[in-house]
């Protein structure tokens, strides 16, 4: 199969730049979706009172909790000390709910130092880098080699999905220049024939589910790496 050639890997802070350039992102800070996985560690779990929320997305200006039971009062404007638990360690963030829609509320950080500021972008970049995939049409790709594909998603930072015509392989990815390999019915490797970690199948799922518009073939690839890394006991 012939495919263009992999670029450099950048920083996070370059593909944060790029994003906004793009419009993929108006807010003042990039936001990027968490997937609803009960066994997720590649972004900080935020907690308040001993106990955890569902992260919708985060930021490093915020984030936005679901809050069903009301942990964090019904008032708009208040500030709350927040904990965001991540490589083991737990760090108390002074934070203010600016609004809330529903069960949503959407908070504002207010002294995350740069350390940690620096340290959730890198853990965001997953995440940065599926805003930037765009599907390629057979109109596009007429232009340049037939693809043997199904479908294939791009981006200009050289991140792919190709979901192939493959009796074995489903799916190659290539993220920040890490190629990965799905298969049908075996486990994914990456690097060409190492076993995929459950934290890369995390991180795969991070980039793809925030790929802009997602089709139901890119839908499917997220459920099957969510039950994997579910089912995974190790």
């Amino acid at each position: 199969m012939f495919w263009r050639k992999a670029k450099p890997p950048e920083s996070t802070s370059d593909v944060l730049k790029l994003a906004s350039k793009m419009g993929l992102e108006r807010r003042q800070f990039v936001r990027v979706k968490y997937p609803e996985l009960q066994k997720f560690t590649v972004l900080p779990e935020i907690g308040f009172a001993d106990s955890f929320f569902r992260v919708i997305d985060i930021s490093v200006g915020g984030c936005c909790l679901f809050d069903p039971h009301e942990m964090l009062g019904s008032q708009v404007g208040v500030e709350v000390d927040l904990t965001l638990a991540w490589g083991g360690k737990i760090d108390h963030v002074k934070s203010r709910i600016v609004s809330r829609v529903g069960h949503r509320r959407h908070i504002q950080f207010l002294n995350l130092e740069k350390a940690k500021t620096d340290r959730l972008k890198d853990w965001m970049g997953p995440g940065i880098r599926g805003q930037g995939l765009k599907l390629v049409t057979a109109a596009e790709g007429a232009a340049g080699p037939a693809l043997d594909a199904d479908e294939v998603w791009t981006s200009l930072q050289g991140d792919s999905v190709i979901f192939e015509n493959h009796v074995h392989r489903y799916t190659q990815i290539n993220l920040n220049g890490k190629p990965y390999s799905i298969f049908r019915e075996a486990w994914p490797v990456r690097d060409g024939n190492k076993p995929s970690r459950p934290k890369d199948l995390e991180q795969l799922v991070l980039f793809l589910v925030n790929a802009p518009q997602p089709s139901l073939r890119l839908k499917s690839l997220i459920i099957t790496l969510q039950q994997m890394i579910e089912g995974d006991e190790t």
